[in-house]
């Protein structure tokens, strides 16, 4: 899944605004948003071609995140795969809820049949956390003859 594809999914305002709203450079111009992908990015099915340019996106292992971090980083919208190696996303939404994680938190899946499920796991566990299920679905290869 590429960035911009989830970058262009959100239910309310749209995400181009509702993020050029959040963060703001100290010269008080807007700054580009900030995205905080956790986990490996072959497990949020990210390419470089599909991340936007106006995006500042920064990776990080799930075993390093910290709070401190998290303060170090302030990302608007932290981005998580709904399970990866070592963690899932109800791990590191508990987490980002302790910290009393501000922003919003996007979960991508592939083919996940009833996204609401996971939410409603999360929003019970976290309540006040924002969060949202990114899904997409596997698109079968093309064949050629």
């Amino acid at each position: 899944m590429a960035i911009k594809a989830v970058l262009a999914t959100s239910r309310r305002k749209s995400s181009e605004d509702k993020l050029a709203d959040c963060t703001v450079a100290p010269d008080g111009r807007g700054a580009e948003p900030r995205l905080l992908a956790v986990g490996e990015p072959r497990s949020l099915q990210l390419s470089a071609s599909g991340i936007p340019r106006d995006a500042n996106v920064i990776f990080a292992h799930f075993a390093n995140l910290s709070r401190a971090h998290i303060l170090a980083v302030r990302p608007d919208v932290v981005l998580s795969p709904l399970v990866s190696e070592g963690f899932d996303c109800l791990e590191l939404a508990i987490m980002l809820h302790a910290w009393r994680f501000g922003g919003e938190f996007w979960i991508a899946a592939t083919r996940l049949p009833r996204p609401s499920v996971v939410l409603n796991e999360i929003r019970n566990s976290c309540p006040g956390l924002k969060v949202e299920c990114i899904v997409e679905d596997l698109v079968a290869p093309a064949q050629f003859n």
